[in-house]
């Protein structure tokens, strides 16, 4: 799912609450005696409860003055809706986007059937079924959802040799062995230096995600998110062809 983000924010939900019903419960939560004042009149509560939030995230400690574990936000129906909720639900999108595992395809693949050919073109691209647009909307949470959209739009390929190939918004070219190799050609191919073993070589493929969002509310404008950053790498065998010449004599 979404990279890099935490899994605590798939795991809140919310719930709409009676006035003495969300009182009782800050109070049950607070760890203080006495009476718990949360607020005005007899509206009801919207609430989203995440239980394992960073302490940071909590936003309950701060406004009433004590510790409140498990409330991101709450606020009384009627009232304008606080930023804080639309920030975790456009952040809950987020971690709900899929994203494929890149694993870099060349010709020769660089296994020990098909190394790679030290001083040949080896073809690099990332498959098109994995260099597609990837979104997820979230559930309808008090009548809002965001919908979170990953575009890729670069890959950069690395060797363990030091060299860099930024193929851009090119994704490569796949070798076609039914064909012959004078009618194809790539934008995105590498040259390695030097034969190995199956696993003193790599080759490294990082794909970068344009991440936008927009949601089903005027209260949740639309925007752009961090880029999703995908980074493998693979062992390859680099081999290579020694060439005999026989000496005749006139």
């Amino acid at each position: 799912r979404g990279p890099g983000a935490p899994a605590w924010l798939r795991e809140c939900s919310w719930q709409e609450m009676a006035h003495d019903e969300f009182t009782a419960f800050v109070h049950s939560l607070s760890g203080v005696g006495g009476s718990v004042a949360v607020g005005s009149g007899d509206r009801s509560w919207k609430v989203v409860l995440c239980s394992t939030a960073p302490a940071a995230q909590l936003a309950a400690g701060d406004r009433w003055g004590f510790g409140v574990t498990n409330i991101l936000e709450a606020w009384q129906v009627g009232d304008p809706v606080p930023r804080r909720f639309i920030d975790w639900l456009v952040a809950y999108g987020y971690a709900l986007v899929e994203i494929p595992l890149q694993v870099s395809s060349s010709s020769p693949a660089g296994d020990t059937a098909a190394p790679l050919i030290a001083q040949l073109d080896t073809w690099l691209w990332i498959d098109s079924s994995d260099w597609a647009t990837r979104s997820a909307t979230t559930p309808a949470v008090f009548g809002v959802s965001a919908t979170v959209t990953a575009e890729p739009y670069s890959v950069v390929f690395r060797t363990s040799e030091g060299e860099v190939i930024d193929c851009q918004d090119n994704i490569g070219a796949v070798y076609d062995y039914s064909r012959p190799g004078g009618a194809q050609s790539t934008g995105c191919s590498v040259v390695y230096r030097d034969a190995s073993s199956v696993a003193d070589q790599t080759l490294t493929s990082t794909v970068r995600w344009g991440v936008t969002y927009s949601c089903s509310s005027s209260a949740c404008p639309s925007g752009t998110l961090p880029d999703f950053v995908i980074t493998t790498t693979r062992d390859v065998r680099v081999a290579e062809i020694v060439g005999v010449g026989i000496a005749t004599e006139d």
